[in-house]
């Protein structure tokens, strides 16, 4: 019966320690965009949340070193929330846009990792920039 007991009680901490590191995911609370004729600031979730899944649509070429033609149309600063007491994660892109709908990115978190986005998600993208 003493093993039970302390079978629970290990089972129990165990199950308070792994809810209690479930919090620790990240909130994307704004998004700044700017560019040569502006700065905007989205708050909205659900355009936050659509500028996150368009960031996941690019494909990033890891360890490559890229040199643009001409300087960014915008730069992207993502700002995350781990913990409320804490200052935010910040997350910058720099993102070029082409005539043929196509975009490119660089991650200025990760050394420079250039990346690029197919024309579906980067109409997408301008649509949503159009918005604000």
């Amino acid at each position: 019966m003493k093993k039970w007991g302390i079978c629970l009680a290990l089972f129990s901490f165990l199950l308070l320690i792994l809810v209690g590191c479930e919090g620790d995911s990240a909130i994307l609370t704004r998004i700044d965009i700017q560019t040569s004729e502006n700065d905007i600031i989205l708050t909205d979730t659900d355009k936050l949340i659509a500028m996150e899944n368009i960031l996941k649509d690019v494909r990033w070429e890891e360890n490559s070193k890229v040199e643009m033609a001409r300087k960014e149309d915008m730069k992207l600063t993502f700002f995350y929330q781990f913990d409320e007491n804490m200052p935010e994660k910040l997350e910058e892109y720099l993102v070029w846009l082409g005539e043929s709908n196509s975009a490119e990115f660089i991650d200025l978190n990760k050394n420079g990792t250039y990346g690029r986005l197919d024309k579906e998600a980067t109409v997408k993208l301008n649509k949503l920039l159009q918005d604000k």
